[in-house]
């Protein structure tokens, strides 16, 4: 799982290194069609690792085609609210978001070929609370990366490339923290489990005023500041993160591993999807000044305290579940 984990954390480092890099020469197209040989190379390897033949269970195995139909349209009416188009497409977009989701959870309960395993989306699932912690945990960092770099060069004067380099600290912070807690005893486990969203609320927070202040001649301190809290924000979520998506699997009903394991990506992609979502929505927002104007510290602002609610609601989930496990 610390594997597993560090993957995430390194995918998430390399993006606004590599996207910093493009953005310097202004070629931003390139950053897209960078993903093309890389997408090759990841074909080529998986036709070479992965095995030829399948197992009579995976071999009869159906995939879910209406529950990710749905999930992906739901995912694009997201998408849709956070570009800015008026507040009777945004909150239009929301309702049939919802709706959508709630279409979703309803068919997942009455077929036997899941998204996700039985029993995920009942009231009080122990299941259902891990997958939910670990998504929180996840929007918590592709939120910030996603547009700390737009405020890095508007607030703070960095070039992209820097403003790409300082906003992958975070991603650095996740990978070196998983590795850290991989080896934590039982008992030490648990508390990461409370302590790394803790931390990540706390540096999140402090992150609010800090990126909102701008601070073009800030010099070393201000890079230092920056970057400890950064990658205090990005520990928090590799303390927990590998403990969580190893609970998900021993959780997991008989017979449904798979489905688990499986599980673990489509809650961290599709929160990601909504996370950016509401991450968007809540930039242009705030970011709506007078007469035209783009208030990007008050965007800025207003992204980190609503960003803050993930890990503190992951935060209360990690208690909830540490408790239930010592009445257990």
């Amino acid at each position: 799982m610390a594997l597993f984990s560090s993957m995430w954390g390194i995918a998430t480092l390399l993006g606004p290194l590599v996207g910093g890099v493009f953005a310097e020469f202004s070629l931003w197209r390139g950053a897209f069609w960078a993903l093309v040989p890389a997408s090759f190379l990841l074909s080529v390897a998986a036709a070479l690792v992965l095995p030829k033949a399948l197992d009579r269970r995976e071999a009869n195995a159906r995939v879910p085609i209406a529950q990710l139909a749905l999930l992906g349209v739901a995912v694009l009416a997201a998408s849709w609210s956070s570009l800015g188009l008026g507040p009777i497409a945004t909150v239009t977009s929301m309702i049939i978001t919802l709706l959508l989701i709630l279409v979703l959870v309803v068919r997942e309960g009455r077929v036997s070929k899941r998204l996700l395993p039985s029993g995920t989306f009942s009231i009080g699932s122990r299941l259902g609370s891990l997958y939910a912690a670990s998504g929180l945990l996840a929007v918590t960092v592709t939120c910030v990366e996603i547009f700390l770099p737009l405020f890095l060069q508007e607030l703070h004067g960095y070039s992209p490339l820097g403003a790409g380099l300082l906003a992958a600290v975070m991603s650095a912070g996740w990978t070196i923290a998983a590795i850290f807690s991989s080896g934590l005893s039982p008992q030490g486990q648990g508390r990461a489990l409370a302590a790394g969203p803790a931390l990540s609320v706390a540096a999140v927070l402090v992150l609010a005023p800090l990126v909102a202040a701008s601070s073009v001649n800030g010099g070393v301190l201000s890079l230092i500041l920056l970057a400890g809290i950064l990658i205090l924000a990005g520990a928090g979520v590799g303390l927990a993160y590998p403990h969580l998506a190893a609970r998900v699997l021993k959780n997991s009903p008989p017979g449904e591993e798979d489905t688990a394991a499986s599980g673990i990506m489509t809650v961290q992609l599709c929160a990601t999807a909504f996370g950016g979502a509401i991450a968007g929505l809540t930039v242009n927002v705030a970011a709506s000044g007078t007469a035209g104007e783009v208030n990007f510290s008050n965007a800025a602002f207003w992204l980190f305290l609503v960003v803050a609610i993930a890990p503190a609601v992951a935060f209360l989930i990690s208690v909830r579940l540490r408790r239930s496990s010592v009445r257990g």
